[in-house]
C-alpha cells in the first residue's frame, strides 16, 4: 500500500480531504462540517454554512446524508478520528528509540503549534461534537466513541513499544488524551500554550516513572531468578555440644 499523505496531530483541527477523491461531495461536506466543529462546535455548525464551505450542491447534502446533520457530524468525526490514528502511528511519534515521554512531547508540540497558528480560535472537532451529544445525535455519539477509542488504542501501542507494561499502557493513553484535550481548552481560554507545556511535563514525568517501573520489575525478576539458580547448599550449622562421660558415673 502506498504511503498516505503526511498527517500530524493537528489533524484534530484540520481534516484532509481524500487525495484520491478530492472532489467527492460527501468528503467535502464532512470536511466542511469538521472545520465548523473546530471553531463553533456542533450547535454552531449550520447546514447552510456546511454547504457553503463544501462547495457542493445543496441537493447533494441530502443525497449523501439523508439522516441530516447527525450523519454529517458522524462523518466529520470519523474523518478526523482516522487522521489522528494515522498520525499517531507515523514516524513523528514512533521514531526508533523514542521514549513514551518523547512521543508525548511531539504530540504536545504539534498541538501547541496549531493553537498558536489559529490564534487560539480553534479546538478539536471531536470534542466540539462530543460536548453537544444528546438524544438527537446517536450517530455522532457512536462516531465520537469510536474516535476516542481509536486514539487510545494507537497511543497505547506507542507506549507499549516504548517499554510501558501492557496493563498500564491503555489507562495511561486514556489519561494522556484526556489531559491533552483539557489543555487545549485551557490554552484557548488563556490564549497561551503554557497549560499545554505544563500538562506535557507532568505527563512526561508520569510516563518516565511507568517506564522505569517496568524496567525495575524486569530487573528484579531477573535477579531473583539468578539468585534462585545459584548453589543451594545449606549453610553449616553449629555442632551440637559433645557430652563427656565422667569416670565412675
Amino acid at each position: 500500500m502506498p504511503p498516505g499523505p503526511r498527517v500530524t496531530i493537528s489533524a484534530m483541527a484540520r481534516p484532509r480531504i481524500d487525495p484520491e477523491h478530492p472532489d467527492s461531495p460527501a468528503r467535502a461536506i464532512a470536511a466542511a462540517m469538521a472545520m465548523l466543529l473546530r471553531r463553533r462546535g456542533y450547535h454552531g455548525a449550520g447546514l447552510n454554512e456546511v454547504v457553503a464551505g463544501s462547495g457542493a450542491p445543496r441537493g447533494s447534502v441530502y443525497h449523501h446524508y439523508p439522516q441530516g446533520k447527525d450523519a454529517i457530524g458522524a462523518a466529520a468525526v470519523r474523518m478526523v478520528g482516522s487522521g489522528v490514528v494515522h498520525a499517531l502511528g507515523g514516524g513523528a511519534t514512533r521514531a526508533a528509540g523514542r521514549t513514551p515521554r518523547a512521543a508525548l512531547g511531539v504530540i504536545a508540540a504539534q498541538l501547541s503549534g496549531w493553537l498558536q497558528r489559529s490564534g487560539f480560535d480553534e479546538g478539536c472537532p471531536v470534542v466540539g461534537a462530543a460536548l453537544a451529544l444528546g438524544p438527537d445525535t446517536p450517530l455522532t455519539r457512536e462516531a465520537c466513541a469510536e474516535a476516542f477509542a481509536g486514539w487510545v488504542d494507537a497511543l497505547a501501542e506507542v507506549y507499549r513499544d516504548g517499554g510501558i507494561d501492557a496493563s498500564r499502557a491503555a489507562p495511561l493513553a486514556r489519561l494522556s488524551i484526556s489531559a491533552l484535550e483539557g489543555a487545549v481548552a485551557l490554552c484557548r481560554a488563556q490564549r497561551s500554550i503554557e497549560p499545554m507545556q505544563e500538562v506535557s511535563a507532568e505527563l512526561g514525568a508520569l510516563l518516565d516513572a511507568a517506564s522505569t517501573g517496568t524496567k525495575s520489575t524486569v530487573t528484579a525478576q531477573a535477579g531473583t531468578a539468578s539468585a534462585g539458580g545459584a548453589s543451594t547448599g545449606t549453610a553449616p550449622t553449629a555442632a551440637a555440644p559433645r557430652r563427656v562421660r565422667r569416670a565412675g558415673r
